[in-house]
């Protein structure tokens, strides 16, 4: 086996061929439509603008990105399929090969190993956050293009067909050309909506059937006997969705637009179940003078259509079987009949997967039936389950209207009652059936549409069942009140049932929990929740199967051998805008820590719900060493996470790099939990960790409340421009208030990232180190032996070695260069190059040596886009400061346009 460094050399080599034919191919596509004189740009080694237009240096530039990131992604897909063919799977970090090896040294039972895949369900969420900046026709050619790249891995082509396979490359390059990747508009909700709803349909179904195929192969490889034949063996994956539900600052998700968003979610299941059974019924040719159908099959087959007398006379049962399936779904004229739930369709298929299995066709069962009852037990007849998300300030709004509007004292006033006279308060209500008020649709704004978007949950429960409903989630979780304030509102939508165990919600409530001193307190306002006599009703009820729950208003018994569990969602992107990365990330595990504790405490299991960016200063990072890095029991009954903006087409994009980024969740949350990590840090590690905490996030708050921060961030960072952004249908600032704390953590750290100071992401770590060694040496010594064994430690570090290398010392200076004050401009780059010089010394103390020798194939790829990314972040200062002198509008899309080809040059926004 050739050893790591020639696998790199390797690696890096076809890399650097494949960047440059595609390069090749798009000079010759700008020289034969008459713009010879951008082909030196496409020049890697020394490129050049001459005095080409700025607008059009960044076109260019956005396609050479492009083509780098794709031949890098299929690269490493590639050097995956290697290590498969070579029988080297266990050295794929992350994989089920690497997690089953791993897991082997604990001495798992086979009971113990298939429990925990069972109860180990990740829900992927996406959501609509305003960090894509592509256009959707130009994502779609970079998908085909990436195609081309994966069939040109086939050596069978001839050279004449090769040949074809570049003239297709060149047109596809020359479509994006002629198309422009930047957003003129900004996109709406509907959009927003249709581009989740693609992902959903054609990406993740063919990408979990590529995920599951290499869960097999990893099973069998490993020597673990198992059934295959059963989809309740397989990992357990959920679609979740924000689109048309997260109207926390989003004026334009509306209630109306929430049940839109529901109807079409249930449509997307339906119609792709559709195809898939219409494409069962063509497979399914199956004669009955070859194989004799069992007597249960046609049974069934006169149950589904009465109509027919005699099945026995059909001459492909398993065809007619498949075709009257298909006719049950609750579609069109069915809409009100046939099947009601996913389960009853689930039985039918088994009844199809037992009957050829019964007549010796198991292949058969396999390879046609099992991949549409996994369709079904992942995605059901509603296709993702759709959270509904508004901050708590919102719901005070509404809750003083509703007060108002009954008559009760003072209830204008609701948001500044004391947090005892609100608890007290609510929970006397919610001991009641009855509402405040009947006819919400003609009351105020905020009650309007708080009531009426979980009306429409309560409509869709009704009509449905649970399934298609995720999770109520209160942005901005400061109290116990904030809580019962959203089981007080649905109460007002109908949402809450009076039982004899008392007021039960029918939905299950989520708090949020953001800045670091959210974090700190959740413990106690979810020991409140979870003691509240509303909470201790509701969750036995809101842990029933999820179809088949409250359809119909029912309420239906508890199962008392369901584990009750709980949800938290946490906020990695604010509070490390609050506070720094090291208090953060500290934060975040200290509070998930806490939370388990409290859950055994009163029976429940928590659930975390982790929002996590595209970015390390919003909780990015490898998903294999996050998942390690997780507290021991965070994962135990499974665990939610984020999938934002550009991150979805990164991830999920192509299919093969969609079944990676799946298979790394699922197998990342199993291993973890089975594989001996030694992620419990000792009581010294535990004092080190909290020691950096407090001074970074010192050090870190001390530069945002230097007098004039302000001026210098919005002069030396395109945030001004940001602001004007077709990104997203989001607005940029919750209420629309020009202050810091108003800035969302995305503008916030795509600002950053533009500039090349990716600040957030590392300041206050090296003067934090420092200080420890300096006053500590024991528990400096501590952390640096511990800093690449403990899982926590090393995933921290080296998402901080990631920012603090992403920075640019000279392209920093040139931005601060738009400051005209001389002396904020000198004060404030003095402080954030003493921070990062003393961040990279500190990084080099603990990590024992320079990036480029640890991590030589990351640092070449970190730096292979450094000379284009000189030219871009030259001219989008000269662009910036032209914008800001005229405020063209036309000036203001050539920032734009830099700001997307910088992007594309970095691999994140946001």
């Amino acid at each position: 086996m050739p050893s790591f460094e020639q696998q790199i050399n390797t690696g890096l080599e076809k890399v650097d061929r494949d960047i440059d034919h595609l390069l090749t191919c798009a000079r010759e596509v700008l020289e034969e439509i008459g713009e010879a004189e951008l082909s030196p740009l496409l020049v890697r080694e020394n490129p050049s603008a001459n005095q080409v237009p700025a607008e059009k240096t960044a076109q260019v530039l956005s396609i050479a990105f492009q083509i780098m990131n794709l031949v890098e992604e299929n690269a490493a897909n590639q050097a995956g399929r290697r290590r498969e063919t070579e029988g080297h799977t266990a050295s794929d970090t992350g994989s089920w090969g690497y997690w089953l090896k791993r897991i082997a040294e604990t001495h798992p039972t086979k009971g113990e190993l298939l429990e925990t895949i069972r109860r180990s369900t990740v829900f992927p969420v996406l959501t609509g956050h305003p960090t894509e900046a592509k256009r959707p026709s130009v994502l779609a050619a970079h998908r085909k293009l990436y195609e081309l790249l994966v069939e040109l891995e086939n050596d069978m082509y001839t050279p004449i067909e090769r040949e074809e396979f570049r003239d297709r490359i060149k047109a596809i390059i020359e479509l994006i050309w002629r198309s422009g990747e930047i957003l003129v508009e900004k996109p709406d909700v509907a959009s927003e909506r249709d581009n989740i709803l693609n992902y959903l349909t054609q990406k993740f179904p063919v990408a979990i059937e590529i995920s599951d195929a290499r869960f097999r192969a990893a099973m069998s490889q490993a020597g673990i006997e198992w059934d295959e034949s059963d989809v309740n063996s397989y990992p357990r994956i959920h679609l979740g969705s924000w689109v048309g539900g997260d109207r926390d600052g989003h004026p334009f998700v509306t209630a109306e637009v929430t049940a839109e968003t529901f109807a079409q979610l249930r449509s997307a299941a339906l119609s792709t179940l559709a195809k898939k059974l219409k494409q069962l019924g063509k497979d399914m040719a199956l004669s009955q003078l070859f194989q004799s159908p069992p007597a249960y099959l046609l049974e069934r087959i006169s149950q589904l259509d009465p109509k027919c007398l005699n099945p026995g006379d059909i001459e492909e049962p398993w065809k007619r079987f498949a075709e009257l399936v298909r006719e049950n779904l609750p579609r069109g004229k069915k809409a009100d009949k046939g099947y009601k739930q996913p389960s009853e369709v689930i039985a039918d298929l088994q009844i199809l997967q037992r009957s050829l299995a019964d007549s010796g066709a198991q292949r058969l069962a396999n390879l046609y039936v099992r991949p549409i009852i996994r369709f079904l037990d992942t995605f059901g007849f509603h296709m993702a389950a759709l959270d509904i998300r508004q901050n708590s300030g919102y719901h005070d709004r509404a809750m003083s209207q509703l007060l108002v509007a009954a008559g009760v004292e003072d209830g204008e006033n609701f948001a500044d009652w004391s947090e005892e006279r609100r608890v007290a308060f609510l929970s006397e209500e919610l001991t009641r059936a009855r509402p405040f008020a009947q006819d919400h649709e003609h009351m105020e704004p905020e009650v309007r549409e708080a009531v009426g978007a979980l009306k429409e949950v309560a409509n869709q429960i009704r009509d449905y069942g649970r399934a298609g409903v995720g999770q109520a989630i209160i942005s901005m979780t400061r109290s116990l009140s904030d809580l019962l304030v959203l089981y007080t509102l649905c109460r007002e939508a109908g949402l809450t049932r009076m039982t004899d165990k008392g007021n039960i919600c029918l939905v299950p409530i989520s708090p949020l929990f953001e800045t670091l001193d959210d974090l700190e307190n959740s413990e106690a306002i979810m020991d409140a929740f979870l003691a509240h006599p509303m909470t201790q009703a509701s969750l036995p009820w809101q842990q029933r199967a999820l179809d088949e729950g409250f359809a119909n208003y029912g309420v239906p018994s508890p199962c008392p051998d369901t584990p009750l569990i709980q949800e938290a969602m946490l906020g990695y992107s604010d509070s490390n805008k609050d506070s720094g990365i090291i208090a953060s990330q500290w934060g975040l595990y200290n509070a998930q820590t806490r939370l388990i504790a409290l859950g055994e405490k009163y029976g429940v299991k928590i659930r975390f719900f982790h929002g996590r960016g595209g970015t390390v200063s919003r909780g990015a990072g490898p998903t294999h060493r996050f998942l390690e890095a997780l507290p021991e029991g965070s994962l135990a009954p499974g665990s939610r996470v984020t999938e934002q903006g550009e991150i979805i087409a990164q991830k999920y994009g192509n299919f093969l790099t969609a079944a990676r980024n799946l298979e790394l969740l699922v197998a990342g949350s199993v291993g973890s939990q089975l594989a001996e990590s030694h992620n419990t840090p000792t009581p010294e590690l535990a004092e080190a960790m909290s020691f950096l905490s407090e001074y970074s996030a010192k050090t870190y708050r001390g530069l945002l409340q230097e007098d004039d921060f302000l001026t210098f961030y919005r002069t030396a960072t395109p945030i001004d421009a940001l602001e004007q952004s077709r990104i997203g249908s989001r607005p940029s600032r919750r209420s629309g208030k020009p202050s810091l704390k108003d800035l969302r953590a995305i503008p916030w750290v795509f600002s950053w990232n533009q500039s090349r100071f990716y600040m957030p992401g590392w300041y206050g770590v090296g003067s934090s180190i420092a200080a420890l060694k300096s006053e500590k040496p024991e528990l400096f010594a501590a952390l640096k032996k511990s800093a690449k064994t403990w899982p926590f430690l090393r995933y921290v570090l080296y998402n901080v070695e990631n920012s603090v290398e992403s920075a640019n010392r000279s392209i920093m200076d040139s931005y601060a260069g738009l400051v005209s004050d001389d002396k904020i401009r000198e004060r404030f780059l003095k402080l954030i190059h003493d921070e990062r010089a003393a961040t990279r010394e500190a990084l080099g103390q603990l990590l024992d040596g320079p990036l480029e020798k640890r991590r030589p194939r990351f640092y070449k790829t970190l730096h292979a886009r450094d000379k284009w990314l000189d030219l871009l972040h030259a001219q989008q200062i000269e662009l910036l400061a032209s914008w800001r002198a005229s405020g063209s509008e036309e000036n203001l899309r050539n920032v734009l346009q830099s700001i997307n080809a910088i992007a594309a040059g970095l691999r994140t926004t946001g």
